[in-house]
């Protein structure tokens, strides 16, 4: 008997650690496209970075390399040496970009406990680099168990490809902290590769991925966690549904047909099964839940109870021949009115900013709609300064900012019919006017601009490589400097609601590539946060032609960020930016009349920093240029001065020859030279009549060369 208690005892036992269970799994096709923190049903948290830059992006998780973000979301329990023995994870990536020569992780288990702010212990870290590649175009995956793990730890011996979908499957063994990895493996038994760092007992509570510098960009799907390898991997795979966006319908209206995309690996797409859920089923009933289409093209139509108004969320499932599901959830709301997006506004202090335009609607009872609007910051927005004027669609905001007060709020309006309502919120800067902060005309000897001889300091790169020529800042995309020059006495923070604008010349002999690269940017304090970069670029120029372009955070320029001029060498260009310290948000302008004129703003995800500096950067693909007469300031005005052309004509008088101008040129020179090839340049000493609106000098019975020009 002892011995048949004790067989049975061993394998009691044995059946504890590594029973079957998914304790977390996301398709991440019910989000709609945005940030996926703060989506509706997300259970995923930011750990660090820039809170609302990790994105769901068409039915994936977009993981960049322009953007800081670090998320987690939690297994459903704990898991744990004694009761689970191991931790597994499964997800599906496509790298869209290469990462860099070192490259570094994008994915990690998280010990319990250990997120927000006190974040630590990324176990079974996945990285990405070209370390090690035999070709280009390729790269690997590798995994490492701690904070000095590397690509170089236990590297996949497998190159992989962009533009290729991979299956990537770890394992954390919970007693030793081993952290295995393979790729689109079958079976635990395939090849792997494992760091044998010893860690002794972990635990496992959340699932994270991160986005940092070096990763390249990829496209996340089908996340599992559980504590076997059954439950993430092997021959069977959960479907795929893609996501469908919340919508709005008019009573007794109906959606029409919705399109939705649906696949599986090993059922045929013909075999998978549909099914529908509604939370308001005295709105939408199930039945009223039509599905549609063939094959992977799927659609849908919703069709709302007659007479009823209200909201419903709607999830539908796609079901495979293993049971294995897929979902993804929208909301649908009836009967509601509607209100315009209103975009952020500025406005200086005491000043009162109107014709903010607003339209609202409502299928139901259009001329009924009241509009109301509330501020956060009532110290620097009362809401009773808040004024809603106008009829029917079309309503105006008058916004009053308090006497004196500078600073940022959050205005949100919202449109009822006495039954239902809506809301659009949207940020007022109101910024104070401090004047020029940084008036920088580049006087210095030739000599390195970041020597101590000057105000400007080296942050970065090799010291001493950027010098000054002919009183013009010299850039060189060989080099690799990053320099800067503090803003003083006054260091803007993102409460005060200070917008920066910056100007200077530019005049590149030297074209930039076609990915190109940022050359300017404002820095934070200490750390190395960059926001308002400018760039400049080849991509989408004609030959020899290039364009300018501006991001808020990102390491790279899209087409959407690039202004739609093009540029040509040896010509000076004035640009000017404009950066709002509490939003993040940027713009550019090249050669502007005001502000008013043609401008691009910066499309990528926005975090807002402590701005303590302006400065400039070298790097590859940046082209060759100058830089002068840095100007910045709290408005356009101050650093932005629109320089008027005239016309210089001449003309024979008998033996004389005269040269005449507009009297409107004011502040111009005349000034002669006998040869263009020196800067002999000297004023003419004569003093001009003045005739009309013009202004003549006459030259009596000259001989030889002369050159004549105005200078301002």
């Amino acid at each position: 008997m002892k011995k048949a208690l004790l067989t049975l005892l061993t394998i009691s036992l044995s059946l504890l650690p590594g029973r079957s269970e998914n304790v977390l799994s996301d398709s991440f096709t019910s989000y709609p496209n945005g940030s996926i923190v703060g989506a509706l049903g997300s259970p995923w948290i930011n750990n660090s970075g820039a809170a609302g830059t990790m994105l769901a992006s068409n039915a994936s998780l977009e993981v960049s390399t322009s953007r800081a973000e670090d998320i987690s979301a939690p297994t459903s329990r704990l898991l744990t040496n004694t009761t689970d023995g191991a931790a597994y994870a499964s997800f599906n990536v496509r790298f869209i970009s290469l990462p860099s020569t070192n490259g570094t992780y994008f994915a990690h288990f998280i010990a319990p406990g250990l997120v927000g702010a006190n974040l630590g212990n990324h176990r079974g870290r996945i990285f990405a680099s070209i370390t090690n590649t035999s070709a280009a175009g390729k790269f690997r995956l590798s995994i490492g168990n701690t904070s000095g793990s590397s690509p170089a730890n236990a590297p996949y011996p497998t190159e992989l490809d962009t533009n290729v979908t991979y299956k990537v499957v770890t394992r954390i063994d919970l007693n030793t902290g081993f952290c295995t990895l393979w790729i689109d493996p079958t079976s635990e038994s395939d090849p792997s590769v494992t760091d044998t760092t010893a860690l002794g007992a972990q635990g496992v509570a959340y699932y994270g991925f991160r986005q940092s510098t070096g990763e390249g960009v990829s496209r996340i799907n089908n996340l599992r966690v559980g504590s076997t390898f059954a439950d993430v991997a092997g021959a069977n795979g959960p479907p795929s549904v893609s996501s469908i966006n919340s919508f709005n319908l008019p009573a007794n209206g109906s959606s029409g047909l919705i399109a939705f995309t649906i696949g599986d690996i090993e059922t045929p797409v013909g075999s998978l099964t549909l099914s529908s859920t509604s939370t308001n089923t005295t709105l939408l009933p199930t039945n009223n839940i039509v599905f549609g289409g063939s094959g992977s093209s799927r659609t849908v139509t919703i069709t709302p109870v007659p007479g009823q108004e209200g909201t419903s969320v709607v999830k539908i499932t796609v079901t495979d021949s293993s049971n294995a599901t897929a979902t993804t959830t929208f909301t649908v709301t009836v009967g509601a009115p509607t209100i315009s997006n209103i975009g952020n506004q500025v406005t200086p202090t005491n000043s009162v900013l109107s014709g903010v335009a607003v339209t609202v609607n409502d299928a139901e009872t259009p001329g009924s709609l009241i509009v109301t609007a509330t501020s956060t910051n009532t110290t620097l927005l009362p809401n009773a300064n808040i004024t809603v004027v106008g009829s029917g669609a079309n309503r105006t905001l008058t916004l009053a900012p308090a006497a004196d007060q500078a600073g940022i709020t959050l205005v949100t309006v919202t449109v009822s019919d006495g039954t239902q309502s809506a809301s659009d919120s949207f940020l007022l800067t109101v910024f104070p006017k401090l004047g020029l902060l940084i008036n920088e005309p580049f006087t210095y000897p030739d000599a390195p601009i970041a020597d101590f001889s000057t105000p400007w300091i080296n942050h970065s790169g090799t010291f001493g490589q950027t010098v000054v020529r002919g009183g013009k800042l010299l850039l060189v995309q060989t080099n690799t400097e990053d320099f800067n020059l503090e803003i003083r006495p006054y260091v803007p923070s993102p409460n005060d609601g200070v917008i920066l604008y910056a100007s200077f010349l530019v005049n590149f002999t030297n074209l930039p590539s076609a990915g190109g690269g940022y050359f300017s940017h404002y820095k934070d304090i200490g750390t190395l946060n960059f926001r308002g970069r400018v760039f400049s670029s080849a991509q989408g120029a004609p030959a020899g032609q290039f364009r300018l372009g501006v991001a808020n955070t990102a390491a790279a320029i899209t087409t959407n960020g690039l202004h739609p001029t093009f540029l040509t060498t040896n010509q000076t260009y004035q640009v000017v930016t404009r950066y709002n310290v509490g939003t993040a948000e940027t713009a550019l302008w090249i050669n502007p009349a005001s502000e008013s004129s043609t401008s691009v703003a910066a499309t990528d995800a926005a975090g807002n920093i402590t701005v303590d500096s302006y400065a400039f950067r070298q790097d590859n693909g940046i082209g060759v240029f100058t830089v002068d007469d840095l100007k910045v300031g709290t408005e356009f005005a101050d650093v932005s001065t629109v320089v008027q052309s005239y016309s210089l004509r001449i003309f024979q008088s008998g033996a004389d020859v005269v040269l005449a101008w507009p009297t409107a040129a004011t502040g111009f020179t005349l000034q002669v030279n006998t040869d263009l090839n020196t800067t002999n340049w000297v004023n003419v000493g004569t003093t001009p009549t003045v005739v009309g609106s013009e202004n003549f000098v006459t030259n009596t019975a000259p001989t030889g060369n002369a050159f004549f020009r105005l200078k301002n």
